[in-house]
């Protein structure tokens, strides 16, 4: 592969002084669609908060395109390019649709496009502009996550990571906010995508990592992973 777009090298992180991250380690292409899947409560969305700044690596590296982000702020790491939509919904209740998704364009150069970018999330979720002056805790489940998502587009950044969005969807639900996600995508957006929802995963990605006990233990092409025997028995019934 070419040099990564984000890479990811020996990383560890916990809480508390446990390490839940053992020496992890991953690479991101630029536009390349990833999933990071495996059970609950291996690390998945601890990867995604050291890789934001929202938790302190205690080793390792995290570069984009070249940049060290490991020690920075979570506020620098967003502005260099890296968006986190976090597990669950984590909107302003008490603000409308449009006034959260504004949010997503608080820095100076995202703030500065926040109109265009608007709009593009409006063409690409249309219900959010029927329900841009609604307030957010009065939103069906699927609503709220639509704009979550929405939010992390506005900041414009280079990678979009997205934590278990299909999580206490109903599976029309889940369908509908995977052809959200494929077609962001397609749009030209690099995806990190963390998913206990394998099957569902892999069949949107490009390529896979399988992580158990704060490790990759498998790692290759989405289509290899679905039909490799370990993760047809631990993960599909098989």
């Amino acid at each position: 592969m070419a040099t990564p777009l984000l890479a990811i090298e020996n990383l560890s992180a916990g809480y508390k002084g446990l390490n839940v991250l053992a020496g992890l380690s991953l690479e991101v292409g630029a536009g390349e669609f990833i999933a990071v899947v495996g059970p609950n409560g291996h690390g998945k969305t601890t990867l995604l908060k050291t890789v934001s700044g929202l938790l302190s690596a205690t080793g390792g590296s995290i570069t984009l395109a070249g940049l060290d982000l490991t020690r920075r702020r979570a506020d620098q790491i967003v502005a260099a390019g890296v968006v986190h939509v976090p597990q669950g919904d984590l909107l302003f209740p008490d603000m409308t649709v449009r006034e959260n998704l504004l949010m997503g364009a608080y820095l100076p150069d995202a703030a500065a496009q926040a109109g265009v970018r608007l709009e593009e999330v409006f063409q690409l979720l249309p219900k959010l502009r029927e329900r841009q002056g609604q307030v957010a805790s009065t939103l069906s489940g699927g609503e709220r996550r639509m704009t979550g998502i929405g939010r992390g587009l506005m900041s414009g950044g280079k990678v979009l990571m997205l934590d278990e969005p299909s999580l206490g969807l109903a599976p029309l639900m889940v369908q509908k906010t995977a052809e959200i996600i494929r077609e962001i995508h397609r749009g030209g957006t690099t995806v990190l995508l963390v998913e206990q929802n394998l099957h569902l995963a892999l069949r949107m990605a490009d390529r896979g990592y399988v992580m158990e006990i704060g490790s990759i233990v498998l790692s290759g092409a989405s289509g290899d992973l679905l039909g490799n025997e370990h993760v047809k028995k631990a993960y599909l019934g098989g």
